[in-house]
């Protein structure tokens, strides 16, 4: 499951690993033409090493795992050289293992202080990456591998606190131990000078994160789900950031000064219990996502006019305030998730977001008209819901690709526009308004699964539904219809259950057909009534 959760930053240390040691071979293969065979004393650490794990097949994450060590063995020729050896890297002058990848190598079974591997004290890139450790802790004697500038442990079942040890790795770059099952705090990682990306996310780390400020040149830095507590540190020396991840933690206090960090592409604060004001933004105008959803934030939504790079913005959840700003800049936008605050005012003009896929802004307090989405052509989710716009809908029929559309809890009033362009929709609600007129024809909707008209003035007929075999919930309750209930709708196997029916039919209709629909006890048929709702009690409007 963790490998899945991490997958992109799996997949970035594989390659990150695979760099390193590529640039390992290239240079030490740069220094002598003439390949020296490996030293005696590491040929039989390894052979060591290999004999205290089983190959475990059968827990495999990755597709392209395999169990490198099958293939070291002592033989004639260049299979007794452990320098040919899958995963291993030496350095063709003094023939030292400088490089072990056994990322991915179905690995079962414990490590521990005494293991073979810290005999191989030349080490410069150590990849365990994806294996089984059975929650071994992360040895203290990692402390014996001091030319190490690339460890990678992630994803392998480590438990126990991370050792102090591993800030006396000084010349560490990329340090990787992420997807564990790590407890305790972040020990001091001051002397890591030289680190440049910091993986601890997906763990089980507590008490406040640790001072960073020496940490200079870190580039990446995510310590994303885990149990951290107390203030975001300060950030301002580390203005080499590119990637900045501590979302899913305990996280309190406010977003320190992020002026500094002009080079961060990717911010994610989400999912902590964070305060305050969002700072100035103006100077990340290289950021490509922004999320900061799901904290107690408070105040107005910054300038973002500048953020021109920005893919994906969420800001959802929190109690911002105020008026949506000017996002016409943002034309590479795909996804805008606003949702769930307290925002006022007019929904700015969007027409120059034309890759937007996602539009979020349910749950606020935002009037007046929804503008022209004609151009976002791309959009395939569209939630306005629970605020307080009027007017009509807006022609819709250009976004082909929508399918979610919902628009429930407003005060939009006139007629629903034909749909019928919109053929991938598979929930639609537009209950709770004031919309007047018939029901459109829906027969081309043929993916529908949940459609809301409750809560409105449509009258005239419910028109044809025999197409819509995907239907499984139906509320067209508290309207003006009239007219018999359609024998189209009994043939909709996959609706659910009904409890109310009222009905001034001018057709008799069966009462075991509407059983058969129900696929409950028929409920009483009152013989007259001045109005049909269909179907209730569905009315609770979708949550998406």
């Amino acid at each position: 499951m963790g490998s899945r959760r991490c997958l992109f930053v799996s997949n970035m240390c594989y390659i990150l690993s695979k760099a390193v040691l590529f640039h390992l071979m290239v240079v030490s293969s740069s220094v002598s033409s003439l390949q020296q065979s490996c030293r005696d004393e590491e040929r039989s650490a390894l052979l060591q090493f290999k004999e205290s794990f089983i190959i475990n097949r059968s827990a495999l994450y990755s597709d392209d795992a395999y169990p490198k060590i099958l293939q070291w063995k002592l033989a004639e020729g260049q299979n007794g050289n452990c320098c040919a050896w899958d995963g291993i890297v030496c350095d063709e002058r003094t023939g030292h293992v400088i490089g072990l990848d056994l990322s991915s190598s179905c690995l079962l079974g414990s490590i521990n202080s005494n293991s073979s591997l810290f005999r191989l004290d030349q080490l410069q890139v150590l990849n365990l990456a994806g294996n089984n450790f059975s929650s071994s802790r992360i040895p203290t004697s990692i402390r014996n591998l001091p030319r190490l500038i690339y460890l990678n442990l992630s994803d392998s079942l480590f438990s126990g606190q991370i050792p102090y040890q591993i800030s006396q790795l000084t010349k560490l770059s990329s340090l990787d131990l992420s997807l564990n099952h790590l407890t305790g705090p972040i020990p001091s990682l001051g002397n890591l000078t030289h680190l440049t990306k910091l993986f601890l996310s997906s763990n089980q780390l507590t008490s406040p994160i640790p001072s960073l400020g020496n940490l200079i040149h870190l580039t990446v830095l995510s310590l994303s789900s885990n149990q951290l507590t107390g203030p975001i540190p300060s950030l301002e020396n580390l203005t080499h950031l590119t990637k900045l991840s501590l979302s899913s933690n305990q996280l309190t206090g406010p977003i320190p000064s992020l002026r500094n960090l002009t080079h961060l592409t990717k911010l994610s604060l989400s999912s902590n219990q964070l305060t305050g004001q969002i700072p100035s933004l103006r100077n990340l105008i290289h950021l490509t996502e922004l999320s900061t959803s799901s904290n107690q934030l408070t105040g107005p939504i910054p300038f973002l006019g500048n953020l021109t790079h920005l893919t994906k913005l969420f800001l959802s959840s929190n109690q911002l305030t105020g008026p949506i700003p000017s996002l016409g800049n943002l034309i590479h936008l795909t996804i805008l998730s606003l949702s769930s605050n307290q925002l006022t005012g007019p929904i700015p003009s969007l027409e120059n977001l034309t890759h937007l896929t996602k539009l979020s802004l349910f749950s606020n307090q935002l009037t007046g008209p929804i503008p022209s989405l004609g151009n976002l052509t791309h959009l395939t989710k569209l939630s306005l819901s629970s605020n307080q716009l009027t007017g009509p809908i807006s022609s819709l029929g250009n976004l082909t690709h929508l399918t979610k559309l919902s628009l429930f809890s407003n005060k939009l009033t006139g007629p629903i526009h034909y749909l019928g362009n919109l053929t991938h929709l598979t929930k639609l609600s537009l209950s709770s308004n004031q919309l007047t007129g018939q029901i459109p024809s829906l027969r081309n909707l043929t993916h529908l699964t949940k459609l809301s008209l409750s809560s409105n003035q449509l009258t005239g007929q419910i028109p044809s539904l025999g197409n819509l075999t995907h239907l499984s919930k139906l509320s067209l309750s508290s309207n003006q219809l009239t007219g018999p209930i359609p024998n189209s709708l009994f043939d909709l196997i996959s609706l659910e259950a009904n409890r109310k029916y009222e009905c001034k039919p001018t057709s008799k209709v069966k009462l075991s057909r509407i059983g058969f629909v129900q696929h409950k006890r028929v409920p009483k048929f009152p013989a007259v009534s001045r109005r049909i709702g269909v179907l209730g009690p569905f009315q609770q409007p979708f949550a998406w």
